[in-house]
């Protein structure tokens, strides 16, 4: 699995766009709202 990094864009699509593939990745992890939080943070730079 290969988590997209968020890379701070302006852009309103481009951070859906990775919202939306980091919350479908995590569903399909069956994480807890807390490993969502810890996993999700890791790939913002």
């Amino acid at each position: 699995m290969n988590p997209p990094t968020f890379e701070g864009q302006y852009e309103p699509m481009e951070a859906s766009e990775w919202l939306f593939r980091m919350e479908d990745m995590m569903e399909d992890l069956d994480c807890t709202p807390t490993e969502k939080v810890t996993f999700a943070t890791r790939f913002f730079r």
